[in-house]
C-alpha cells in the first residue's frame, strides 16, 4: 500500500477539525433538560435538519465503501444512493406529519402508538444493534482504514480508540444520538418513570458511551467482508426491511393489527438471519449469488405477505389505534392549505418536484 505524506497545510487542519469537534461537542452537550438533549428543544432549523440528513447518508464508510464497490461492481451500486432521495421525499410527505403532530421522541413511540409495547421494543433493539454494529463500527473502521494509510506504523487498535474518543465527543452525532435517545426514553425510562430531566440527559450520555465502546470492539469484525459496502449492504437491507413493511402498513392500511405486525417483524428477522449466515458461510450458493439490491426488495414483499395474510385472518384492530395514526386525504388537504400560506421556495413539495427533475433526467440519461 502506497504512505501518504502530510505537509504542515494538512496537519493544520486536522489539529482545527479535532479541536474544533471536541470543542464544539462539550459546548453543546451540557444541556440540562431531556428534550434539549434529545430533541435540540424543538428549535432545529431546516438547513440544520437537512445537514444532519445528509451526514446520516454520507459519511466516511460511505465515500469509501461505495466507491470501492463502484470498482468492483461498476456503477450499478450508484442505483443505491440515487434512490435514497425519493425515499426520504416519501417519508417527508407521509411519515413526518405523523411524527410531529404525535410530538413522539422515538419512531418504536409512535409503533407502539399504533400496534402494542412489543412492536416498539422490537424495533429499538433492532435500532440499536444496527447501530452499533451498521454505522457507528463501519465509521470507525473506514477511520481507521484511511488513517492507517496516512500513519502506517499506528497499531489499528490505538486508532480505533482514538477515533472513539472523538465520536463521543460529539453529544449531535448522528448516529450515536438516536440510539442512546431509543435507550433512554424507551427502556430507562420504563424502568425508572420518576427521573428527572437532568438525570435523562446523564443516562443519555452514558449510553453513548456505552454504544462508541461496543462498536470500537466490533470494528474489527469488518476484516472478515472482502469490501467494506458488501459488510453494510448484507446487514442493513436484511435488518431493516421487515420494520419498513411494519411502518408502511401501519400508516397506509387499517386492518393491520398488533400480533400480525410482531408476527412480521419476527418472521422478517428469522428470514433476515437465515440470508445473512448464508452469506457468510456459503450455505445456499443459488441465494448467494443474488445482489442485495435484489433480495432486500424480495425481503420486503415476504414481510408484508405475512402481515398482510395474518391480519385478514384475524379480528382488525380497534378504532383508537388507527384513528390519527393512518393516512388520509385530509390530513394531505390540511397542510395543503398550510403550504400555501408560504413562499414557494419555503414549501417542501415544491423543493420536492425540483429535486425529481434531474433525478429522474439523470437516470435515464
Amino acid at each position: 500500500m502506497e504512505q501518504v505524506t502530510l505537509n504542515v497545510i494538512d496537519g493544520i487542519i486536522i489539529i482545527c477539525y479535532l479541536v474544533g469537534i471536541i470543542g464544539y461537542g462539550f459546548l453543546k452537550g451540557k444541556q440540562q433538560s431531556s428534550e434539549d438533549y434529545f430533541l435540540a428543544g424543538h428549535n432545529l432549523t431546516g438547513p440544520i435538519v437537512g445537514i444532519s440528513l445528509f451526514t446520516v447518508n454520507i459519511g466516511s464508510s460511505t465515500l469509501i465503501g461505495l466507491t470501492s464497490d463502484a470498482f468492483k461492481a461498476n456503477i450499478v451500486v450508484y442505483n443505491y444512493e440515487w434512490m435514497v432521495a425519493v425515499v426520504l421525499v416519501i417519508f417527508a410527505v407521509f411519515f413526518i406529519p405523523f411524527y410531529l403532530n404525535s410530538k413522539v421522541y422515538t419512531m418504536p413511540e409512535f409503533l407502539e402508538r399504533r400496534y402494542d409495547g412489543r412492536t416498539r421494543y422490537f424495533f429499538s433493539i433492532i435500532t440499536i444493534v444496527g447501530n452499533v454494529i451498521i454505522d457507528t463500527a463501519a465509521g470507525l473502521y473506514a477511520g481507521n482504514f484511511i488513517l492507517k494509510i496516512i500513519f502506517p506504523e499506528l497499531d489499528s487498535a490505538i486508532i480505533i480508540t482514538l477515533l472513539a474518543i472523538a465520536a463521543m465527543s460529539s453529544s449531535i452525532s448522528a448516529t450515536l444520538n438516536p440510539a442512546s435517545t431509543l435507550i433512554t426514553m424507551d427502556f430507562i425510562l420504563k424502568l425508572k418513570p420518576n427521573l428527572s430531566s437532568k438525570n435523562l440527559v446523564t443516562f443519555g450520555q452514558i449510553a453513548t458511551v456505552i454504544l462508541v465502546m461496543l462498536a470500537a470492539a466490533w470494528a474489527s469484525q469488518r476484516e472478515k467482508f472482502s469490501f467494506l459496502w458488501e459488510y453494510l449492504q448484507l446487514i442493513l437491507g436484511f435488518i431493516v426491511h421487515p420494520v419498513v413493511s411494519v411502518y408502511l402498513l401501519s400508516l397506509f392500511w387499517k386492518k393491520g393489527n398488533a400480533n400480525r405486525a410482531f408476527a412480521s417483524l419476527l418472521g422478517g428477522l428469522i428470514l433476515s438471519m437465515i440470508l445473512i449466515l448464508s452469506k457468510v458461510n456459503h450455505w445456499f450458493p443459488v441465494i448467494n449469488d443474488i445482489h442485495s439490491l435484489h433480495t432486500a426488495p424480495l425481503l420486503l414483499l415476504a414481510c408484508l405477505v405475512i402481515h398482510i395474510c395474518f391480519s385478514l385472518l384475524s379480528a382488525p384492530p380497534s378504532q383508537e389505534k388507527i384513528e390519527k395514526r393512518t393516512w388520509t386525504k385530509a390530513i394531505f388537504d390540511s397542510e395543503t392549505q398550510e403550504l400555501n400560506t408560504l413562499f414557494w421556495y419555503k414549501n417542501y413539495r415544491n423543493l420536492a418536484i425540483l429535486l425529481f427533475m434531474p433525478l429522474i433526467l439523470g437516470y435515464f440519461i
